[in-house]
């Protein structure tokens, strides 16, 4: 984490930004882009104003937060519905456009593919250690799509990602395991293996049935420690993205219609690291 910045040395045109940013971020964490007229901002930000002026309670308050939570309910599973409506559109086509991507790639020459429909080139097959599905890895990485835009480096950023092989999307942990440390491969992964066609964050490149493509470099790998005799076996999680992992996903509803409290940092451009490099 970011050493706290010194608020008294902050400039004005800094302060001022710096609270543009924590009302965004206020408004960003209550979904307000959820279907809200102009005239119910208008109210919440009423409310709002005067809870920071200390001003007393509406007098039905208790009556009323009940209702204002089906409000915000029905508004969130309107807004749903409209998205995966939208996502659906999108990723039919993004999927016609993989199919006829995949069929060029299985005819080039040093591409194979597994039984889970996974394409993949080894560029360096590496050592005889491999990464098994409760190992850890320390990889570089850079993910892009078929159009060459891309999403995330941790290779340009010089800054190894470290998490474990069964903490990734399908495509992602498979390709892992197919080359050993030391080893480079590059992934083509179907939208099946990998994001999906549901909706994506607003700010995603990453479209509805986008078709991804990872060069991976196996720097290191960890072995998963001995599971003591008797211990339960945990589920892998099968919906985390590739590193950087959470940033992918759409996010989840606040659990009231309360306002947050202001961050006690600003909040990060990207996820950390499932564990440091």
């Amino acid at each position: 984490m970011p050493d706290m910045p010194d608020a008294d040395a902050a400039s004005e045109e800094e302060r001022e930004q710096a609270l543009h940013a924590m009302g965004w971020s206020m408004g960003q964490s209550l979904n307000l882009h959820m279907g809200f007229s102009d005239a119910d901002l208008d109210l919440i930000f009423k409310g709002l104003r005067e809870a920071s002026e200390g001003g007393e309670p509406p007098e039905n308050l208790e009556e009323m937060l009940p209702l204002a939570r089906a409000i915000y309910v029905q508004l969130q599973n309107d807004y749903r519905q409209q998205q995966e409506a939208m996502a659906a559109e999108i990723a039919k086509e993004n999927l016609a456009e993989a199919e006829t991507y995949f069929a060029e790639l299985a005819e080039q020459e040093g591409i194979e593919q597994t039984e889970s429909g996974l394409f993949y080139e080894i560029l360096e097959s590496g050592s005889e250690k491999q990464a098994g599905p409760r190992d850890r890895v320390k990889v570089l990485y850079t993910g892009r799509l078929t159009d060459g835009t891309e999403f995330d480096s941790a290779t340009d950023r010089d800054r190894p990602a470290n998490f474990g092989v069964n903490r990734v999307v399908p495509g992602f942990s498979e390709g892992l395991q197919l080359i050993g440390e030391g080893g480079k491969i590059r992934l083509h992964i179907p939208a099946e293996l990998g994001y999906g066609t549901g909706p994506q964050r607003p700010d995603s490149p990453i479209e509805p049935g986008s078709t991804l493509i990872f060069d991976v470099e196996v720097l290191e790998v960890i072995p998963a420690p001995e599971r003591p005799t008797g211990t339960p076996r945990t589920a892998p999680n099968r919906g985390t993205p590739p590193p950087p992992p959470p940033d992918m996903q759409p996010p989840g509803p606040p659990p009231d219609v309360t306002p947050p409290p202001p961050p006690s940092h600003p909040p990060p451009s990207r996820p950390d690291q499932d564990d440091g490099a």
